[in-house]
């Protein structure tokens, strides 16, 4: 009897490789719970034979470096207590993100980082489907964030691995270290301010931009982060320009400003705070404004403005702090 898989019966493991391209094989507990999955299980630019034959007709071609493709989504919610490592937390380092923590650990904090590709982190991923596993080793990749107004705050991931054939093996996933997110909200998302302002903001998204690519030439493969270039979007209700000069924020025709973006989600506002471990702290420390639109939402004038997520002293465009 042929075909008749599931396409709901799927998993995704991710492991970090202390060696490039090593498994270090994860186990049950390294489970992603994942939303959106697309695997693109062999892919890579093709060669055309391009034969002179006495007929016409297509030529075959070869692939000359085959590879994988992962993408999915996953839920932006804290480590669940304080001190207390989200299980996403490997997945942003291979997306060239550094972690660091103080001591005692009271947070975790995530900044990108320029470092040459060889140092680069990694992880090895686990596609599961159906009792089969395709092990795709060396990914690194890029990641897309969004706090939309009503929504879930969630991840999207993009990764690039080496390929290798599926087999027939399975993990039982544990996905318990991950936590239930909360909606961004006006009481969940206490506070969102620009340039010090706190802007009824309906839409706040930002790309990571990282060059991500693979390679393969004699005597190496590998997937490379060579280049970044974070940029977003951000809609917020118009204000009178007495209130609050929008228009001073965003031009750069005489003259370049940037404002600082800060965001904490999911913070009781106590101290200690009450929501120790489910905290979700962004600081952008230079962002430019630019293309300013109007828009509606329900009737009330909207802004809709690109952001481009500029350093302040290098590497510092953005932090992420989970506490």
């Amino acid at each position: 009897m042929a075909g008749g898989l599931s396409a709901n019966i799927a998993a995704i493991f991710a492991k970090t490789e202390s060696t490039y391209k090593t498994d270090p094989t994860p186990v049950g507990t390294d489970g992603m719970l994942v939303s959106n999955l697309s695997v693109v299980p062999y892919q890579g630019r093709v060669v055309s034979r391009d034969f002179i034959r006495s007929y016409y007709g297509a030529s075959s071609e070869i692939n000359v470096g085959p590879h994988v493709q992962v993408d999915f989504d996953i839920e932006i919610a804290g480590g669940g207590a304080a001190a207390t490592q989200t299980p996403w937390a490997r997945l942003l380092e291979a997306c060239n993100f550094t972690e660091t923590t103080a001591s005692p650990i009271v947070s975790y904090s995530y900044s990108p980082n320029s470092t040459a590709p060889s140092s680069q982190n990694s992880v090895t991923i686990y596609a599961e489907f159906n009792g089969e596993t395709q092990v795709i080793v060396g990914c690194r990749g890029n990641v897309r964030f969004n706090f939309d107004t009503g929504q879930i705050p969630k991840m999207s991931f993009t990764f690039l691995g080496i390929y290798a054939k599926p087999t027939a093996s399975s993990i039982t996933a544990d996905y318990s270290a991950f936590q239930s997110p909360v909606p961004v909200t006006d009481s969940n998302t206490g506070t969102l301010t620009i340039d010090s302002y706190a802007f009824a903001v309906e839409q706040l998204n930002w790309d990571m931009g990282n060059q991500v690519a693979y390679r393969n030439v004699v005597n190496d493969e590998k997937v490379v982060i060579s280049d970044r270039n974070a940029r977003g979007t951000v809609s917020f209700e118009a204000e009178l320009l007495a209130t609050k000069d929008v228009f001073a924020l965003i031009e750069s025709h005489s003259t370049v400003s940037t404002a600082v973006l800060d965001m904490i989600h999911n913070s009781s506002g106590a101290s200690p705070d009450t929501n120790a471990g489910s905290v979700i702290e962004v600081d952008m420390p230079a962002v430019q404004l630019s293309n300013l639109r109007y828009g509606e939402s329900d009737g009330i004038r909207m802004y809709t403005c690109d952001m481009i997520l500029t350093p302040s002293s290098g590497n510092d465009e953005l932090t992420i702090i989970t506490r």
